[in-house]
Formats: C-alpha cells, sequence, structure tokens
C-alpha cells in the first residue's frame, strides 16, 4: 500500500510540473511595447470594425495592520479599447467589492460604480485616469505582459496598493452593430 501512495505521489507531481510546463511554454511574458504595438497594428487593418476588448480585476491592499477591518477589497470592469493614433485608449465602468447595494447584502453595486480611463501607449506603459476622483492620473508600476492577452501591474495611490489586471481580447464588431455590451 505504501508504494502504491508513493506511485501516485510521483504521478501527480509529474502531473503537476508538466501542467507547470504547459503554461509557461503557452503563456510566455512577452515585451510589453512589441504587446501593445500587436494589438495597435491589429485595430488599424480594419479601422471601425476591428477593436480590443477588454476586462480588468484588480485587487487593493490598504491596510496591513491585522487589527484594522476592512484591509482592502476588489473591484471590476469591462469595456474596450478604440485607436488613438498608436495608442490604445478605453473607459471602464468599475465596480467594488467594498460598495454594497441597499441593505447591505449585494457587494458590487452597478449604481456605486466609478469611471475609469485607460491608456495602453505604444511603448508599453498603462496610463489609469479617475474620473470619479477628480481627474487622478497613475502610471502602472511594474507592468507585465504575457502572450496570451494579459497585462499586470501595480498602481500606487494615497490610500493604498492595487495590482491591476487586464486580459485584452481582438474584437471584429460588424459595421452598423450597437457596440455596447450588457453586463455579463
Amino acid at each position: 500500500m505504501l508504494k502504491q501512495c508513493r506511485i501516485l505521489q510521483q504521478i501527480g507531481w509529474v502531473l503537476i510540473l508538466s501542467f507547470g510546463l504547459i503554461q509557461s511554454a503557452t503563456a510566455g511574458e512577452i515585451n510589453c511595447k512589441d504587446f501593445v504595438s500587436n494589438y495597435v497594428s491589429w485595430a488599424k487593418a480594419k479601422v471601425g470594425v476591428n477593436r480590443v476588448g477588454a476586462k480588468m480585476a484588480a485587487v487593493k491592499i490598504r491596510e496591513t495592520n491585522p487589527t484594522k477591518y476592512p484591509w482592502g477589497h476588489g473591484s471590476y470592469s469591462e469595456g474596450g479599447f478604440g485607436l488613438h493614433g498608436n495608442e490604445m485608449e478605453g473607459r471602464f465602468v468599475t465596480v467594488f467589492s467594498d460598495r454594497k447595494a441597499p441593505g447591505g447584502k449585494y457587494r458590487f453595486d452597478p449604481d456605486k460604480a466609478d469611471i475609469q480611463d485607460v491608456k495602453l501607449f505604444e511603448d508599453g506603459r498603462v496610463q489609469i485616469m479617475l474620473r470619479t476622483w477628480g481627474n487622478a492620473t497613475f502610471f502602472l508600476d511594474s507592468v507585465t505582459c504575457t502572450d496570451d492577452g494579459f497585462i499586470n501591474g501595480i498602481q500606487r495611490e494615497g490610500n493604498g496598493i492595487s495590482m491591476v489586471n487586464f486580459i485584452l481580447r481582438k474584437e471584429i464588431i460588424p459595421q452598423g452593430a450597437d457596440t455596447s455590451r450588457d453586463w455579463p
């Protein structure tokens, strides 16, 4: 029985390592300048038809003292980037886990959302402007990009630090179609 457990354990490790290798082979980190250029070129190929859809999620840490609560929150938004010269710009309506609907039962109240404008610069920088908060502007630090469409970075504000993640997807919008999307 002990021998069978060791064999199963070894098989488990092989599967875990194989999954890790497959993941690293399919989702490699790439230069963010090349990443943004790829999406800009694609959008330029058919202006008005090609767009870049995006979802954004962030986790904010406001407090590291273990005796204080609440210590942070999460946020979510979705939208798209349009072409502006050699850059991509988008507006996102963002909902937050610490903003509850009336009665306090449900989080991510859409009636308490913020507007954020995001700009992807040709050189790979990412800028977030908080429209709801007096147009405060932040550039993400430590930005990384992966070849499967993810951008990750750190946003440093006066009230905390956030890990911000975007997933981008190339989309074809038929001419004349309504490009507004309902929340999933």
